[in-house]
């Protein structure tokens, strides 16, 4: 039987009585766990207390005295016509989020990285695996990534994945897929409904790649997929890079079934279902737990594949001193920021570029009249502030022939700085650092400053800069 609990004055109060549906939800790219509930409430009915809940209020979900779930209230609403007060509560992880920091970290292990920023927020630690020892600037990053960014270079060497997730208040970094729910699901005991689908729509089979002036240094292929499914890759690190533009077919799998606590996003869970082929172990990678009249089902979205929430954020300060020193060609760089701070140093084009993009903040968004005086689309930002550098003296591009466009050369999209294009089907934004773009925006018809989040598949970098 579960609880829930309102903590308040340092006092628990248990509120499960005026509790109606409760849903409990996990994802990998959402990161915080979330506890949504509904509240009994009447603005006639006496005998119906008045639940104060504020904003920030520490809620807590309970089976039996087993803690399960801890969070923060973060949303209410209410009205006349419903006689129910919707709540909306976050996990710890929330905060990692929503803070942003900014750190110059020399030869420190994620461990102590990660230690260091919670205890700068004031956030409790469990269970922190030490790591080896990074160089990294990080310049008003989301701690999440900052995090997230130590153990991807941890997992680079270790090949395992790590997700962070909350117990009791503490963050604990754990490795993603290692703990297997206790029991097997299967159609016989608990599988409600089973879905297994299939799709090669982004398959990418061979890969060609090129050095930065052109030099055609081989390519990489993904076997066991019939035809000629290509990219182009263009850098410095060979094959490592041009891997990671290889797609395989994409599977995608979900169950729904009685709940079991232990099902949650990061672990991994046995399933024997033949008619769909869902037999096997496989990664959860999103779960939504509901309870509701005295039953506890649950959705969980499957992954064959262990993959962790891989980020990238802040710079090495070995490759900005590199670049600083490549690009210096008598005519200055620009830099800014204290030693601490970690801005990233860079050339004097790199530099009029951004400051020739940022000139176009506010400028209406219109395809049209996208060479206007005061107005432009996703592409000609990019194309008129490489014009406006000095960079070139075509300010013509599309997202359709940036691929093909000799004035740009594809890396790899976890590594990504300043200044670099960012590509989806049918935009492209300019990636301004601190996961910040600066982009012609259909959506709010203007240019503005937006988040670089999971929206882009590919990315560009302006050769000369």
């Amino acid at each position: 039987m579960i609880k829930i609990i309102h903590v308040t004055n340092g006092s628990e109060v248990d509120i499960t009585d005026f509790v109606t549906a409760v849903k409990w939800s996990g994802d990998d790219k959402q990161v915080a766990r979330v506890l949504t509930f509904g509240i009994v409430s009447s603005p006639t009915d006496k005998n119906i207390p008045v639940l104060n809940l504020k904003m920030f209020d520490m809620i807590k979900m309970k089976d039996g005295d087993t803690e399960k779930y801890r969070g923060y209230v973060f949303a209410k609403d209410k009205s006349l016509s419903n006689n129910e007060i919707d709540v909306v509560s976050y996990d710890g992880l929330i905060y990692f989020l929503k803070s942003k920091g900014t750190y110059n970290f020399k030869n420190v292990t994620p461990g102590a990285i990660t230690r260091r920023v919670c205890k700068d927020f004031g956030i409790p630690t469990g269970n922190i695996p030490i790591g080896s020892p990074i160089k990294r600037i990080f310049d008003g990053e989301e701690i999440y990534n900052i995090i997230m960014t130590a153990y991807t270079f941890e997992s680079n060497k270790t090949k395992k994945q790590y997700i962070p997730l909350m117990d009791k208040g503490k963050l604990n970094i754990k490795e993603k897929g290692k703990q297997i729910a206790t029991y097997v699901l299967d159609p016989s005991t608990s599988i409600i409904d089973a879905k297994y689908g299939e799709s090669a729509e982004s398959v990418i089979n061979v890969v060609k790649i090129y050095t930065q002036d052109g030099k055609y240094k081989g390519e990489v292929k993904l076997e066991g997929v019939p035809g000629r499914l290509q990219d182009v890759y263009s850098g410095d690190d060979g094959k490592d890079g041009a891997r990671s533009l290889l797609k395989g077919i994409e599977k995608t799998a979900s169950i729904v079934a009685l709940g079991s606590w232990d099902c949650i996003t990061g672990n991994a869970v046995r399933i024997q279902e033949e008619h769909t082929g869902l037999v096997g172990l496989f990664y959860i990678v999103n779960d939504e737990h509901n309870f509701e009249n005295g039953q506890h089902k649950m959705s969980l979205g499957l992954a064959f594949q262990n993959i962790m929430d891989s980020q990238a954020a802040g710079e090495d300060p070995d490759e900005i001193a590199k670049q600083e020193a490549s690009n210096n060609s008598g005519s200055g760089s620009s830099s800014s920021g204290s030693s601490s701070g970690g801005n990233v140093v860079g050339t004097n084009k790199l530099s009029k570029f951004i400051s020739a993009a940022e000139s176009m903040l506010g400028y209406r968004y219109s395809q049209p009249n996208r060479m206007g005086p005061s107005s432009a689309d996703c592409s000609s930002l990019v194309g008129r502030a490489m014009k406006m550098a000095g960079i070139t003296n075509n300010a013509h591009l599309t997202t359709r022939s940036i691929h093909s466009d000799g004035r740009f050369t594809k890396v790899a999209r976890s590594q990504i700085r300043r200044g670099d294009i960012l590509w989806q089907r049918g935009h492209v934004a300019i990636y301004m650092g601190g996961n910040r773009t600066l982009e012609a925006r259909y959506s709010i018809m203007k240019v503005a400053y937006g988040s670089l989040g999971n929206r882009f598949d590919y990315a560009y970098r302006i050769k000369g800069i």
